[in-house]
């Protein structure tokens, strides 16, 4: 893992951890399959409330999907 951005500050865990932001963690995966189907998995997470001490992250409801 190579970290692209800067640490988060204080304030901001705490604004997290307060509920008045969040972290987004979104991608894509493009894949073919043991079939020889290509595949496409989309995805985000989000990171808001207590689970920023422990660093965990959970599904949102829209931006999930896969073919």
């Amino acid at each position: 893992m190579i970290p692209t951005h800067p640490r988060i500050h204080e304030l901001q865990t705490r604004a997290i951890a307060d509920e008045h932001t969040a972290i987004y963690v979104y991608g894509e995966f493009h894949y073919t399959d043991a079939f020889e189907k290509v595949r496409h998995t989309y995805f985000r997470q989000m990171c808001i409330g207590q689970g920023i001490a422990l660093g965990l992250f959970r599904a949102c409801e829209e931006g999930n999907s896969y073919t």
